[in-house]
């Protein structure tokens, strides 16, 4: 079955919705899946033609549910995508005080290139100020960006709720009294909820440089480029043999051939309780091949390697 459709993890309005349209997808082709598992059976299915899935957050590392099932499964990383990731802290917008609200255009909203700062039009002057004047707040959010944000949440009394994503986040907020939920949401809905919003903080994110890579996976026999082109980037997991050293002789041969390693994660093998297989990601002082890429590592004593994708930087 052929689709041109590719497929998103999330409802409209999330981050990776957003890498989508960044990765200059086709608005008109993007299908949203509300689960990971329903991606890939989608993609698995031929039912979409491609998914568009976060891997990796500079701040809290890789998404771990989505690197196991990549793990798992036959697709393939074409290409891959930094997107800044900004979150904002917000509450149901307390229609009673609309009165006092000015309506000269001073409003100033949170776009894309996220200010560092958002002069609130509430008549509290600071989020401590707000808290102040309420109980324990629910805390509305989903669970990775809480992860990013949580450095700078922990003066907040809270109770966390969380949700599968940032849009179900603000949805749920808006069934919510005004003064009982707060949650947490990017730019895109930030802009797009405005009118039914108070911002209370503006980028809570633990580290101003926070950002998430996004990859495009394809299944493997549908990828776009052949098996013999070279790449600055690989990513690659091996099953190396349960034994004092081996990992050392694989970095000994990447060293050897001036291939430096970007990344070494180690992740469960789920069949044989502990014991690990290696993902890696590394680049070539040159241009290289899967071919080239198998020769080197053809000498090292392992179970099996998958050679995962190869994009350019």
């Amino acid at each position: 079955m052929h689709s041109h459709l590719v497929g998103v993890l999330g409802k409209p309005g999330t981050f990776s919705h957003r890498a989508a349209q960044a990765m200059c997808v086709n608005p008109q082709a993007i299908k949203n899946s509300l689960s990971l598992y329903a991606l890939i059976d989608e993609l698995q299915g031929g039912h979409i033609c491609a998914a568009i899935v976060p891997i990796e957050n500079s701040t809290t590392g890789l998404i771990r549910p989505i690197v196991d099932g990549l793990l798992s499964s036959s697709f393939w990383i074409e290409a891959v995508f930094k997107q800044p990731i900004a979150h904002h802290l917000v509450k149901r917008r307390n229609r009673n005080l609309d009165r006092d609200r000015p309506c000269d255009g001073q409003s100033m909203l949170v776009s894309s290139q996220v200010q560092r700062k958002y002069q609130s039009l509430r008549e509290y002057q600071s989020l401590r100020e707000y808290q102040s004047q309420s109980e324990v707040m629910e805390l509305l959010v989903q669970r990775e960006a809480f992860d990013q944000c949580s450095k700078n949440l922990k003066r907040l009394n809270i109770k966390l709720c969380y949700t599968d994503s940032s849009t179900d986040a603000v949805e749920m907020l808006l069934s919510k009294h005004p003064d009982t939920a707060m949650a947490i949401i990017g730019d895109d809905l930030l802009l797009q909820y405005r009118a039914q919003l108070d911002v209370l903080e503006t980028n809570v994110e633990a580290y101003a440089c926070n950002e998430t890579r996004f990859a495009k996976i394809v299944k493997k026999e549908n990828r776009v480029h052949p098996s013999d082109q070279s790449f600055k980037v690989w990513m690659f997991s091996i099953d190396l043999e349960h034994r004092v050293g081996s990992l050392s002789e694989l970095l000994v041969v990447l060293s050897r051939k001036n291939i430096n390693v970007l990344a070494l994660h180690a992740r469960p093998i789920p069949k044989y309780p502990g014991q690990y297989r290696f993902l890696l990601e590394v680049e070539g002082s040159a241009p290289i091949s899967e071919s080239e890429l198998q020769n080197m590592l053809e000498h090292i004593s392992c179970n099996e390697v998958n050679t995962m994708g190869a994009w350019t930087v």
